[in-house]
């Protein structure tokens, strides 16, 4: 038998699944309307992702730029008439175009784009802010301004731009990175823990956004969490050098010191290589080419050990490695072995004729060895000479070896004319200011 109690139990429990009759209709008198529903409000552009610790602020007036700009320009001229021959034609072509048509949005990102990739930001920052004058819904253009002012520390003026870029180019993670680093910057980790999220929403795979979010995990100490971000970064770009230093960081923070380290170590040298312009060259270095690299730099500065341990390790990685022989050569003709430096860049070429570095390393050997027994001007021309018709004109070493070979047998005007060729690449280099300071006072031939 079920008591009372029992039975209003039961219906209770029968109203929470639905399975209990309806309770009547109030009376009309009674009745009174649902509440109105409020519309969820639509993410608008200009509110999201506000930052009190980054207030946003607009660029520049154009005009006011020309002073900033001149420093960049005595660069370009260098790029154009040494770097990049190649190109000088195109870049030249497409100002002349725009001085005929200022208001081609096309033209105008083009040349600004090549003006950013060539790092020079202040002849971007005209050329983009003017396009932006004529379209200032070009997405990408102020994707390109928000990473240079990013890069100046320009926090304000960075964020004004990305919230634009996202605004015309709202799939783009790229622009979530710049905008979640500009913030960061800035001191906001919150705010720019949610824009590199929505970023990661974008593309789940963007290397530079889950490392963001690796150094955001950092901030807050969630070191577990910094490790688990960073790997996954790193996994898809092997050569992010603040995803291995934030990585080691955070291994060492946890205790895991030799993992740390090792992930300090990988970063140390990628920054080496990316000084020297030699990590995101195209073709791309294979690891054992690196470490012959970074072999020669460390020669460079002195560091005879470090200098040592990349050799050995480019070996380790590839055993024939022809640049690495070559700097052992140059390591050997430092330390005045001469002789074995010889034997060594002799034993590339028996095996890869044509090899360039070591056609230049033992041409230049030849021309300028301190033993007058292993100088031989005339196979130093003949071998500087070959990597000349393979594209060596803008080569200081190829031109300073044929100088010097030429002015040692007696052709003093083609001496004279190499040596300057090489001191337009280098104006200030003090041996081919020697060399031809000795040859002025030479007769004419």
């Amino acid at each position: 038998m079920v008591t009372q109690r029992g039975f209003s139990l039961a219906l209770v429990v029968l109203g929470a699944c639905g399975g209990a009759a309806a309770p009547p209709a109030p009376r009309a008198a009674e009745a009174t309307p649902p509440p109105a529903q409020a519309e969820a409000p639509t993410p608008d552009w200009s509110t999201c992702f506000r930052s009190e610790l980054v207030p946003e602020l607009p660029p520049p007036p154009v005009a006011s730029l020309a002073e900033r700009a001149a420093s960049d320009r005595g660069r370009l001229k260098e790029i154009l008439d040494h770097d990049m021959r190649a190109d000088r034609t195109r870049i030249r072509n497409l100002q002349r175009r725009l001085s005929l048509s200022p208001g081609d949005v096309a033209l105008r990102f083009e040349l600004g784009e090549f003006y950013y990739q060539k790092e020079l930001p202040n002849l971007a920052e005209v050329e983009l802010l003017t396009l932006l004058e004529v379209d200032e819904h070009m997405g990408m253009a102020h994707k390109l301004l928000s990473d240079i002012y990013r890069q100046a520390g320009e926090q304000g003026r960075a964020a004004w731009h990305a919230r634009r870029a996202h605004r015309d180019v709202p799939e783009d993670s790229t622009v979530m990175f710049l905008w979640g680093w500009t913030v960061r910057d800035g001191g906001d980790i919150a705010t720019a823990t949610a824009i590199a999220e929505a970023g990661l929403a974008i593309n789940p795979d963007d290397a530079r956004v889950l490392v963001l979010l690796a150094m955001l995990r950092a901030d807050e100490g969630q070191y577990e969490e910094t490790v688990e971000f960073a790997q996954r970064g790193l996994a898809i770009d092997p050569d992010h050098l603040r995803g291995h230093a934030v990585l080691g960081q955070a291994l060492s923070a946890l205790g895991r010191e030799e993992e740390g380290e090792r992930e300090m170590q990988i970063h140390r040298r990628l920054l080496l290589l990316n000084s020297a312009k030699l990590l995101h060259r195209y073709p791309l270095l294979s690891e054992s080419e690196r470490a012959a690299a970074l072999a020669h730099y460390h020669q460079l500065v002195g560091r005879m050990d470090l200098a040592r341990e990349e050799l050995a390790r480019s070996f380790g990685l590839e055993p024939d490695n022809p640049a690495a022989h070559v700097i052992a050569a140059r390591i050997a003709v430092s330390e005045g072995d001469e002789v074995g430096a010889k034997a060594t860049l002799e034993a590339v070429l028996a095996r890869l004729p044509d090899e360039p570095r070591a056609t230049r390393a033992l041409a230049n050997l030849l021309a300028i060895s301190k033993d007058p027994a292993l100088r031989d001007p005339e196979r130093a021309i003949q071998l500087a000479g070959s990597l000349l018709a393979r594209g060596g004109a803008g080569d200081f070493e190829v031109l300073f070896t044929l100088g010097v070979s030429e002015a040692e047998l007696g052709y003093d005007l083609a001496a004279r004319r190499d040596l300057k060729a090489a001191l337009e690449i280098e104006p200030t280099n003090p041996f081919a200011l020697a060399a031809l300071a000795e040859l002025a006072s030479a007769p004419a031939e």
